[in-house]
């Protein structure tokens, strides 16, 4: 890979199918859980996230790798859940979203701002699915 001088990696054609053919062990090595096991143990979160990197990356896309600190603003927290900062307000009132309070600023823990997203993802689909066989049931 060749580096800019913003520190920008670009993939070349030779790194591009590289990523295309760890992909493809990646998925082959694959266990139930998600998790990959072989000459490298990856957990499925891991595996996951480098299984995405690669695909993007051998399709010619960009990758963007980012962290984020273990305390989180409200601003930061709506972003990261998908909704405003009003509500990250109310779900922390409501005792919905664990906080602590820094000075007089509310922070939340990163880890529990992305089981909030994800348990909202999981609504979301849920609701699709119960839309799906509601439209089913209508024979629409």
């Amino acid at each position: 890979m060749t580096t800019t001088s913003r520190q920008s990696l670009l993939a070349t054609f030779e790194d591009r199918a590289q990523a295309d053919q760890f992909a493809a062990w990646i998925e082959q090595h694959r266990q139930p859980n998600r998790s990959v096991s072989g000459d490298l143990d990856l957990g499925p979160e891991l595996a996951n996230l480098l299984l995405r990197a690669l695909r993007t990356v051998a399709d010619g896309g960009s990758v963007v790798l980012s962290s984020f600190p273990e305390l989180l603003s409200t601003t930061v927290a709506a972003d990261v859940i998908g909704v405003s900062r009003s509500t990250v307000m109310r779900m922390v009132r409501d005792g919905e979203l664990p906080h602590v309070k820094v000075g007089s600023h509310t922070r939340l823990r990163t880890d529990d701002v992305f089981a909030a997203r994800d348990r909202r993802l999981q609504r979301k689909r849920e609701a699709l699915q119960e839309l799906i066989e509601l439209e089913d049931s209508l024979g629409l």
